[in-house]
């Protein structure tokens, strides 16, 4: 099994607990200095109700979660959709959020509005991370790798004689017609070497982990947004 295929199947295990017992003591601190009295209501529609106070906590998860910013705009959009998707399987399939809830460890009850906040955004992402390994695993297609490499500019393919011991050559991606193919079968296969023929010579692509990084964060980039656009299908349909 290559280092995409464990990234993938082990995407949730890693991101729905990574709010730890110490961010969640600095963020309480955090919260503290809001005065919830002059909250400022920032949406209203269809029985959801979202708080500046809510896109603040939201902003705190995304950043420990992602080690980066997240706009506020981005962030409303986000907590919307989180919200919907909550309510839908509350009022559809209640029994797929208690799972989800025991799977965390989750105890509903008593909850303040920043661990209730912070419960919807585990659910989400216990969802999401699902719906992203279910992808990967299923849906994730030769067309879809073409247009991500496509999009990786300056793409250098290392190439070896002895099974990636050492480099032979590195020759820029576009010279190879069939790379697309090629990756696509050496990350979803199990065979982790890939034969290529150059002027009537065998090599083996070399992916090293600064290339393997490249590609993860691409593909799940992209695998992101499907999964996006297939939630907001299911939730406006």
């Amino acid at each position: 099994m290559n280092n995409l295929q464990i990234y993938f199947l082990n995407v949730q295990e890693t991101l729905a607990m990574v709010f730890n017992i110490k961010n969640i003591f600095i963020a309480l601190l955090i919260i503290n200095f809001f005065n919830f009295a002059h909250s400022e209501i920032l949406y209203d529609k269809e029985g959801i109700i979202i708080s500046n106070i809510d896109i603040h906590i939201y902003k705190e998860f995304y950043k420990n979660l992602y080690k980066n910013e997240i706009s506020t705009e981005k962030s409303i959009k986000d907590v919307i959709l989180i919200k919907k998707l909550i309510q839908r399987l509350k009022n559809k399939n209640p029994s797929l959020l208690e799972r989800i809830d025991q799977q965390i460890n989750i105890n509903t009850k008593n909850k303040t509005t920043y661990e209730e906040n912070l419960r919807d955004y585990d659910r989400f992402l216990i969802i999401k991370n699902d719906m992203i390994k279910e992808y990967y695993l299923n849906n994730f297609s030769l067309d879809e790798m073409e247009i991500i490499l496509s999009k990786i500019n300056n793409l250098k393919i290392s190439l070896s004689i002895n099974s990636c011991l050492t480099i032979e050559k590195i020759v820029n991606a576009e010279e190879i017609s069939e790379l697309p193919s090629l990756i696509f079968k050496k990350i979803k296969g199990n065979n982790d070497i890939v034969i290529i023929n150059i002027n009537n010579k065998n090599y083996q692509i070399c992916l090293n982990d600064n290339l393997y990084s490249i590609l993860q964060w691409e593909i799940s980039e992209y695998i992101n947004i499907q999964i996006e656009k297939n939630l907001k299908e299911i939730l406006y349909e």
